[in-house]
């Protein structure tokens, strides 16, 4: 399911010729990645542990694809109900403002709304 989600994100991305944000995203989720690792080596050794606030913050802003991916590949954060709570409500919110600022329509309704 998660696989599938990030696949269709990319390919909406690819489509849309938002290289630019395609390229943002792999940046983000790389540094999201590194993070998950980090904190996950903290735990086994026992020190100081990045916030879960921080790994949240990066999947707002559109570390959610390496989020996922550090997710399944060291199995960290993954029984945590709260944690996966916040954590896809991130990454919802986040795909959701890519898809309002990337598509005119979307983006002129939304002013249309606020204004």
């Amino acid at each position: 399911m998660a696989v599938l989600v990030v696949i269709i994100f990319a390919s909406y991305a690819l489509i849309e010729e938002q290289f630019i944000a395609l390229q943002i995203y792999a940046v983000v989720s790389c540094v999201t990645l590194f993070c998950y690792w980090m904190d996950k080596r903290a735990a086994i050794n026992g020190t100081a542990r990045i916030p879960e606030s921080s790994l949240h913050l990066l999947a707002l802003f559109g570390g959610w694809p390496g989020a996922l991916l550090a997710q399944q590949l060291l199995r960290h954060k993954t029984i945590k109900t709260p944690f996966q709570l916040v954590f896809w409500l991130s990454a919802f919110a986040n795909i959701a403002g890519f898809l309002i600022f990337s598509s005119p329509t979307l983006r002129q309704t939304l002013f249309t709304l606020l204004a």
